[in-house]
């Protein structure tokens, strides 16, 4: 009599469009057995956190600053910090590199995310921490989208360094003028880790390799 078969237990995780492309995709490409079957669903920082609070989802790639503080539910583990390159023509760069201070930063023509998204949240957030009033010449959250924008329009934009493209062309500056950029911290979120604990871990550890392999390099033009 042939033994049963063990059903694969199956994982239901969200992850935000860039942390899609170059965290978990990469991460389940790469593995050609996993322990559990999981299905994918594209969900924002926010949205991920509060769907897996809900029980929805089990786990899901978000930041940490979208994960709560005082939040009793959540469980979160770093996978990577990203942080921001402040990338432009060259010439716009080059003519505000020996400015000082926000007035500097607030005369560029910026690229910004869509006003209201999570993105825009950590952006418009750190400008505001350092007096920086940005004009937007244009807004997406669509990371490689914003530097083609960034290079059509002779504008600037902060990118994460994970998501860098070179076939751009644009030059990459980190603390213009004196402000430092923007940084964030993806993490791995679920509820009662202790529930999970063989999956999770396995996860974060190939999603963290994962972001080893694919993260881009922020460097000073």
């Amino acid at each position: 009599m042939r033994a049963k078969r063990l059903q694969q237990p199956v994982v239901s995780l969200g992850s935000f469009p860039s942390a899609m492309a170059n965290c978990v995709l990469p991460a389940f490409r790469s593995c050609a057995e996993y322990s559990v079957k999981v299905r994918l669903f594209e969900t924002s920082p926010h949205e991920g956190c509060e769907l897996v609070r809900n029980e929805i989802l089990d786990a899901a790639v978000s930041l940490k600053d979208a994960v709560q503080t005082n939040e009793d539910g959540l469980h979160w583990l770093p996978l990577q910090h990203d942080p921001f390159v402040l990338v432009g023509p060259s010439g716009l760069l080059s003519s505000t590199a020996r400015s000082r201070g926000a007035s500097a930063l607030s005369s560029l023509p910026w690229i910004l995310p869509c006003a209201g998204s999570d993105c825009d949240r950590l952006i418009s957030g750190h400008m505001a921490r350092h007096g920086v009033r940005a004009r937007p010449a244009g807004r997406t959250d669509d990371w490689s989208l914003a530097q083609e924008m960034a290079a059509a329009l002779n504008a600037v934009a902060y990118i994460p360094s994970s998501v860098l493209r070179n076939e751009c062309g644009l030059a990459r500056v980190v603390d213009l003028a004196g402000i430092p950029n923007p940084f964030r911290t993806v993490v791995l979120v679920t509820r009662r880790p202790e529930e999970h604990k063989q999956w999770f871990s396995d996860m974060s550890r190939r999603f963290k390799q994962a972001y080893a392999r694919t993260a881009g390099e922020a460097y000073s033009s």
